[in-house]
């Protein structure tokens, strides 16, 4: 199954929310916006703090995330979509 992220501007997966289906370099009204999020397929998602996946950076697996005090909310700029599993201890 490919891996697919939903964002949401809000707690607990509410509010303003964009569906991405393929690595994203801009996240238009939803940049620096992100407070909560969910992965789901087999893959994984990096996010990264400036847009086209530059600055700092997440990786997500497949799960339901709160981003609410902690140094990722509203800080989503970008995000790039990998249909891979992750070793855990890589």
């Amino acid at each position: 199954m490919p891996v697919l992220a939903f964002l949401y501007d809000n707690p607990d997966y509410t509010g303003q929310n964009l569906v991405i289906r393929a690595s994203d370099g801009d996240l238009g009204g939803l940049t620096a916006a992100v407070s909560s999020l969910r992965i789901s397929g087999s893959g994984y998602a990096t996010v990264y703090d400036q847009p086209n996946y530059s600055g700092a950076s997440r990786v997500f697996i497949p799960g339901s995330y709160s981003l609410i005090g902690t140094a990722w909310d509203n800080r989503i700029s970008s995000i790039m979509l990998s249909d891979s599993s992750l070793d855990p201890y890589y």
